[in-house]
C-alpha cells in the first residue's frame, strides 16, 4: 500500500522543525460490470449511440479524481464518445459536462433497476 507524505510545520517561525506523517492511499471503488454498462449508453454530450460497426467507441469518463494519479470511483463515470471525451479533457474544466450530477444519478438509478 502506497503512502503520501504530508508536511506539518510545528512552529511557523522555526522552519527546521518538520514532522512527516504517512497517509495511506484510500482504495477507490471499482466495478467492471458498471463500466461495461456505461459503455453501452449514448454519449451524454452529443448523443452519439455506440454501435457494433464502430467497435463501441464509448469511453467511461471518470468525473471525479481519486487523488494524485488516481481515478475516481467508477460510480462517477459517464459515457462519452471519443471526440467529446477529448474535448472535456482539453478544456480542463470541471463544468464541461452540462447537468453532470443529474446524468450520474440517472445512470446509477438505471443500473440499480437493471441489477
Amino acid at each position: 500500500m502506497g503512502c503520501f507524505l504530508r508536511l506539518n510545520l510545528l512552529c511557523p517561525s522555526e522552519v527546521s522543525m518538520i514532522m512527516l506523517t504517512a497517509i495511506p492511499k484510500q482504495k477507490t471503488e471499482r466495478n467492471k460490470k458498471y463500466l461495461a454498462f456505461i459503455r453501452t449508453k449514448p454519449c451524454c454530450i452529443c448523443g452519439w449511440i455506440p454501435s457494433e460497426s464502430y467497435g463501441y467507441l464509448i469511453h467511461a469518463h471518470h468525473t471525479e479524481s481519486g487523488g494524485i494519479s488516481c481515478k475516481g470511483a467508477d460510480k462517477s463515470a459517464v459515457p462519452l464518445c471519443f471526440a467529446c471525451h477529448r474535448k472535456v479533457h482539453d478544456s480542463g474544466r470541471k463544468d464541461a459536462i452540462p447537468k453532470l450530477q443529474e446524468i450520474i444519478d440517472r445512470l446509477q438509478k438505471e443500473w440499480r433497476e437493471k441489477s
